[in-house]
């Protein structure tokens, strides 16, 4: 099982960081300087009670227990997140899931950083990523920030995946 575990992985790894890669190719502006760190209540307040819809799944940020929730299905397979999210007064937003399919599973944390320069707010993948812009100044429908909605689209989903994936056990 620990052999599964580790050859599965690097796909489950890479299935999930591809969820979470933002779309940013009509959003792409180099930042010439550093954004202004937002602080923890003003992350806490984009994300929680909300889900952020990936073009294959999504999200859930519920505000009890801070708890995460992930679906997302590719070719036909599906794959669910559980975990945690957090926070930290440095602009940091993590999700640290378990993340499983067809009775496998593996751990991946995902970080991202938020700032601001004047109305514009700015996000990052950490460890090396770019800033980018989450939130125009006049929000846009392109905007990843409008990704974020109320609905959650993705908790009965992952629950009923997650039972369908236990029976193949």
């Amino acid at each position: 099982m620990t052999k599964i575990i580790k050859n599965f992985r690097l796909p489950v790894l890479l299935l999930s960081l591809s969820m979470l890669a933002p779309h940013t190719a009509f959003a792409v502006k180099e930042v010439k300087k550093s954004p202004q760190l937002l602080s923890a209540s003003e992350v806490v307040d984009m994300y929680k009670d909300k889900t952020w819809r990936w073009p294959s799944g999504g999200g859930r940020f519920d505000s009890e227990g801070r708890r995460f929730t992930a679906m997302t299905e590719e070719n036909g397979k599906k794959s669910i997140g559980e975990g945690t999210w957090s926070v930290d007064n440095l602009g940091k937003m993590c999700m640290k899931a378990t993340w499983t399919t067809d009775g496998m599973s593996a751990k991946a944390r995902t970080c991202f950083s938020h700032g601001r320069l004047g109305k514009v707010i700015y996000q990052k993948r950490l460890p090396k990523g770019d800033w980018y812009v989450f939130r125009s100044a006049k929000p846009r429908a392109s905007d990843e920030f409008s990704k974020l909605v109320k609905t959650d689209s993705v908790t009965v989903q992952a629950l009923a995946a997650k039972q369908t994936m236990s029976v193949k056990k």
